[in-house]
């Protein structure tokens, strides 16, 4: 773990990256929410008018805006350019989760204690549907990246897909496709006469009945079951149909859906008390969790096995974020939040002359180095390219060649006589013809000559391997 920036405060309950500034929030357990710059290190300001604990907590991906759900049944929308709360969304009953922005539509998920998620309009202040179905508490609820879909977990030991699209087509009809126009078009099968819907649309025509029995806007899709006991998160995969869960089983299941059906692909077992929240790297294939046995694992997707185990001394975790387009991860714990990458990216370098001199994979590679000067001895060196990747030798070498000796036809290597006598002299004679022959480098330990008498950037041999 390669720690970025780490903060000391009361237990971090519920965290959101800013997509285009260097900004996290972190909402308290003392009702404060907090902004903080992770690449100054700085805290940039506060807020804390919630009464309790605050839960939730998401930026918008465009407005200068973020949502926040607490203990006192409250989702309030905050301007943090203006520094204050624009308003608040009252109708849940009980303690708030989460809550999240949709990417694209006015709409603003919340997941509560209520056993209910809520979808508010937050442009008009509304809510616009409710969904029931969860026996428990709903502990986690977001929307879909891409589709209609909307996805709960509960203590009632399920995770449920539910279908949105209805929702949309009826409260935004300038988003409805042209296909689907087509498709509602279609006529509808003929009602049987004796049926309750044949008996209530004679009592009562002017009222829908789907409508009547809380309409069709959003319905189940799927129920996963499989944990063996409340389930404390869920997350959907940025681009595949896979879903991620952690619960208090101690276990993170991987799960599979398509057009008709979804199941469970494998369980992920190691963490020894209850998994806090799991989520997928948004630029690697890689499941990360955190839970109150006070670690944070890292799992290979394909492998479906651990990679990583990061541990602290004293502080449980409850809740992960992660950056929608960076490889930062944020996690909160019971003293404060860590954000953080899992490996360095910057690769093991070394100044070269002009340039650098980097390490990709296996192999070392030079970067913006200029061109070299050319060698009247050497016939071969106008042709050399002036930076090209080389293999680090596995054994070091003690004879020194001319710097494209190894990617030289061997005839241009017969004729270069002047590089192989200079490179059977002793150090003061090599060097001293170095110089008679035009060839002096500007720098006697690297050079950008290709006739350099130490190791050269293009030769495929070197005296010492890094």
């Amino acid at each position: 773990m390669l720690t970025k920036f780490e903060t000391k405060s009361n237990r971090v309950k519920g965290l959101a990256f800013h997509s285009r500034r260097p900004w996290v929030l972190a909402s308290l357990h003392n009702g404060v929410v907090q902004l903080w710059d992770y690449r100054m290190g700085t805290l940039l300001d506060r807020f804390d008018e919630h009464d309790g604990p605050v839960r939730g907590v998401c930026f918008h991906s465009v407005q200068p805006l973020f949502v926040t759900g607490g203990d006192d049944y409250k989702i309030k929308v905050w301007n943090y350019k203006l520094r204050r709360c624009l308003f608040s969304l009252l109708g849940h009953l009980d303690y708030i989760r989460t809550v999240q922005f949709h990417p694209e539509h006015p709409w603003i998920v919340s997941a509560s204690d209520d056993q209910t998620i809520r979808i508010w309009n937050w442009q008009t202040r509304a809510c616009i549907s409710v969904l029931t179905g969860h026996n428990h508490y709903v502990m986690c609820a977001q929307f879909h990246p891409k589709d209609d879909l909307v996805l709960s977990a509960s203590l009632d030991q399920t995770v449920r897909v539910w279908d949105i699209a209805g929702l949309r087509k009826k409260t935004l009809p300038n988003t409805v496709t042209p296909e689907e126009k087509a498709a509602a078009a279609v006529p509808s099968p003929a009602v049987d006469a004796n049926s309750m819907a044949s008996k209530l649309g004679k009592a009562m025509p002017n009222v829908k009945v789907e409508d009547l029995f809380g309409g069709n806007d959003a319905t189940v899709k799927y129920v996963l079951e499989g944990h063996d006991r409340g389930v404390n998160w869920a997350s959907f995969h940025n681009t595949l149909p896979l879903i991620v869960s952690g619960a208090d089983d101690r276990q993170v299941k991987l799960w599979r859906m398509n057009e008709t059906k979804a199941w469970e692909v494998d369980t992920l077992r190691g963490h020894i008390n209850n998994v806090s929240c799991a989520l997928f790297h948004p630029k690697q294939e890689l499941i990360v969790s955190n839970s109150e046995d006070k670690s944070i694992r890292v799992w290979d997707m394909s492998k479906r096995q651990g990679v990583q185990t990061f541990r602290r001394e004293h502080d449980r975790f409850w809740i992960l974020g992660a950056h929608p387009d960076s490889n930062l991860l944020a996690a909160g714990h019971d003293g404060g939040m860590i954000v953080f990458k899992l490996e360095r990216e910057r690769p093991a370098y070394v100044p070269l002359g002009n340039g650098v001199l980097f390490v990709k994979a296996a192999t070392c590679a030079p970067m913006s180095t200029p061109a070299p000067r050319t060698c009247r001895s050497c016939p071969s060196a106008a042709r050399a390219p002036a930076a090209r990747a080389w293999r680090a030798p596995s054994i070091s070498t003690s004879r020194r060649t001319c710097c494209s000796s190894a990617s030289t036809p061997r005839a241009a290597r017969t004729s270069s006589t002047t590089c192989r006598a200079t490179a059977a002299r002793p150090r003061a004679a090599r060097r001293s013809a170095s110089v008679a022959s035009g060839c002096r480098p500007s720098s006697w330990r690297v050079s950008d000559s290709p006739c350099s008498t130490r190791t050269t950037r293009s030769s495929s041999r070197t005296s010492r391997t890094r």
